[in-house]
């Protein structure tokens, strides 16, 4: 899983690198990071790139997005609010008909089982990047996660 968020997060960065503004941008900031998104940012895309490698990784982030032409837009930071104790119940039922037990799931997702348990009973929730990677894992819809919302 690890390769899999690399390889997007390289290939999201050979996109940037592209965007003038956004190297313009890194320069003021006196940061190196290729990874930082900003609202309202306009980034080109070619032809020939996988769009969806792109759009995902900005869902990953937790920012909304539109495409313009052959541009992407960034727009402002995604906060969807869950019941925790639904999605918990959601995460549980899609794992275990999975055959997964949560230290699996873990693995996969980089975290502890124990995060996962905590998820599971509603304690905490999961962050945006992982909710995309619970639903890739465990192949959870999104009418199935809309249904979790507050």
């Amino acid at each position: 899983m690890q390769s899999g968020r690399r390889n997007i997060l390289k290939t999201f960065i050979e996109l940037s690198i592209t965007n003038l503004e956004y190297r313009e941008r890194l320069k003021k900031t006196g940061t190196e990071r290729t990874d930082m998104l900003f609202a309202g940012e306009r980034i080109k895309f070619f032809p020939e790139t996988d769009l969806k490698s792109y759009t995902r990784y900005i869902e990953l982030k937790g920012f909304s997005y539109t495409i313009e032409g052959d541009e992407i837009v960034i727009g402002p930071r995604v906060k969807i609010i869950y019941d925790s104790e639904e999605l918990g119940k959601l995460i549980f039922y899609k794992r275990i008909k999975k055959k997964m037990d949560r230290t699996e799931l873990g693995k996969k997702l980089e975290v502890t089982g124990y995060a996962v348990y905590t998820w599971e009973i509603g304690r905490f929730q999961p962050k945006p990047m992982y909710l995309g990677m619970l639903r890739e894992i465990l192949g959870i819809s999104q009418e199935e996660l809309n249904r979790c919302r507050i």
